[in-house]
């Protein structure tokens, strides 16, 4: 008798966990894609998304000490972006005057390829400035198979311009999307996906 109880208890305990796993894993493939969520969860008020008040903003390579070669890859970088296929009503314009930098440095973030720094106002939720340092912590090249320890510039370059649009990470739990710009890993993908394109449409409207 007694040991039909403890095998009663053992199924019944295993049906449990079987019970919370599946709720798991649907629990992850019905989570929504965060489409437009804020960068660092800059939303702005109820329903905004901190932004820019217009549809450009300019942006500059000349105060990173980078070579010609990675201040190429940055403004190709940003072409992408603003390629008609995009579809966003949001351009970047380059403009030596700008204070919009790309720079580089050696970062405490040990684990940080890149990072993409915000200011705005919390009142207008309108940016007035941006800028992304590339970590010098990690070696970059162009390289679209790089090396364990080597980064693509401009993949990274194109991740990160998608931050100064505001767009967030599409996070771990999300593999399937691996190949979005907006992976929350700085991949070695070039190309959008859906959810990239559906973001900044979102917050800037359609061209």
């Amino acid at each position: 008798m007694l040991k039909e109880i403890i095998d009663v208890k053992i199924i019944l305990m295993l049906a449990g966990l079987l019970v919370v796993g599946l709720i798991t894993i649907v629990g992850i493939f019905a989570a929504g894609t965060p489409i437009a969520q804020a960068y660092n969860g800059m939303e702005c008020g109820d329903d905004d998304f901190v932004h820019w008040s217009g549809d450009s903003t300019t942006f500059d390579v000349n105060h990173g000490d980078f070579p010609g070669w990675w201040k190429a890859e940055i403004i190709y970088a940003n072409g992408v972006w603003d390629a008609p296929s995009v579809g966003a009503d949001f351009n970047f314009v380059l403009d030596s005057q700008s204070g919009h930098d790309w720079t580089k440095h050696t970062s405490y973030y040990t684990t940080r390829i890149a990072e993409t720094i915000i200011t705005y106002s919390s009142s207008t939720c309108h940016l007035s400035d941006t800028g992304t340092w590339f970590n010098t912590r990690y070696s970059f090249d162009v390289c679209t198979d790089c090396p364990s320890d080597t980064y693509d510039v401009r993949t990274v370059a194109i991740h990160e311009f998608g931050h100064w649009l505001v767009l967030g990470h599409i996070p771990w739990n999300r593999p399937w999307d691996w190949d979005c710009v907006m992976y929350v890993d700085h991949g070695t993908d070039r190309t959008f996906c859906g959810h990239d394109i559906a973001g900044i449409v979102e917050i800037y409207g359609a061209d």
